[in-house]
């Protein structure tokens, strides 16, 4: 991935970072009530154009069926673009030291 989000295209995907589901639109107004729904709109419909999100799925939300998105890029995957092989492996080291034991997933240790 080539692509420096803008700032609510980065808060969006931070948000779906966060919560580490496939979260529906509503979803994502509920973990982040800042944005505003025609911009998120737009920047999801944006974001999948792109291949940085995808529909994983279906779902209710009141009685009305919603689809389900995931990032297609973790968030290691799009720090990592802006760095060097040694910057990498600093960040990686500073987190382990830093994080307490079990704190880190499985999926953060690459």
């Amino acid at each position: 991935m080539n692509k420096i989000l803008s700032k609510k295209e980065f808060e969006i995907m931070m948000t779906l970072w966060k919560l580490d589901k496939p979260a529906s639109f509503s979803d994502i107004l509920e973990a982040n009530p800042n944005l505003n729904r025609n911009t998120l709109l737009a920047a999801i419909r944006r974001l999948i154009s792109e291949g940085i999100l995808r529909v994983d799925g279906f779902d209710y939300h009141k009685n009305s069926l919603t689809r389900l998105f995931v990032p297609v890029v973790s968030m290691y995957d799009y720090f990592a673009q802006f760095m060097s092989p040694t910057q990498k492996e600093g960040m990686i080291g500073y987190l382990k030291e830093s994080l307490e034991p079990g704190q880190v997933s499985a999926k953060a240790q690459r």
